[in-house]
């Protein structure tokens, strides 16, 4: 078994077949507010299957509101919601957790950690500790903040999203973690397999994999020819490679 579960963004015409590759799904509100067929697939999903929703922040620039949120949380029965976030300002993020929470929904909340400082993050888990999920950014030195706020975490969270992933040998590093962590359930998104399968590039390449130049929209409403779906099924099984050493 992965000490990390796969999930990933999916192109909206690639959900049925690229789905079965995760251990869980990851959504994103603003694709469930504006489309059917997604949010469709996403509130139909077998019983058990876990869902969380991501707040859109990487796709829109900023996230969606605290109703919108909500609402797209609903719509699909998600089992955890990030709460929005804005890593260049940890007391705004914060605040907008706590507004969250504060709306009362049954949904389980996701907070995103933040912090400018030493002293910011350690108010900024003091302030989340009530939290069901911690997530970790990818544009942080998230490695570096999960062992300087060690005991915090370890104490306090049975479960954590890594947003993102930022290259292979970070990816890695987080499986050596989490083989030592093993009361910690462990989880990441990435879109980064079928990113670079559309372009016809594998993973299982020493050059950087950061910044693939296909937007989150273009992502969403891609469809593949034959060619990139190789491309996109050999970086999955790459990738699940790496989680399942």
């Amino acid at each position: 078994m992965s000490p990390i579960d796969l999930s990933m963004e999916i192109p909206v015409s690639m959900l049925e077949t690229l789905s079965p590759y995760t251990e869980l799904d990851f959504a994103l509100a603003h694709q469930v507010l504006q489309d059917p067929v997604y949010r469709d697939h996403y509130f139909a999903r077998r019983p058990g299957r876990e869902l969380i929703l991501d707040n859109s922040v990487h796709e829109l620039g900023a996230p969606l509101s605290i109703p919108e949120l909500l609402h797209a949380s609903e719509a699909v029965h998600a089992d955890y919601l990030i709460s929005p976030d804005k890593l260049e300002d940890s007391d705004w993020t914060i605040d907008q957790y706590n507004a969250l929470y504060a709306a009362g929904r049954r949904v389980k909340l996701a907070a995103v950690l933040t912090g400018n400082t030493l002293e910011d993050r350690v108010k900024h888990l003091s302030r989340i500790l009530g939290a069901p999920m911690l997530c970790l950014p990818y544009r942080r030195p998230r490695i570096e903040w999960f062992f300087e706020q060690l005991e915090t975490i370890t104490r306090t969270w049975n479960r954590i999203h890594l947003l993102g992933v930022s290259s292979i040998a970070e990816l890695r590093a987080w499986i050596w973690i989490a083989d030592r962590f093993p009361n910690i359930r462990f989880s990441v998104d990435t879109s980064k397999p079928i990113k670079w399968g559309l372009l016809g590039r594998s993973l299982d390449t020493n050059e950087s994999i950061r910044h693939a130049p296909v937007s989150s929209t273009q992502l969403l409403g891609a469809r593949s020819v034959e060619s990139q779906r190789i491309a996109i099924h050999e970086n999955i099984l790459f990738l699940r490679s790496i989680l399942n050493p």
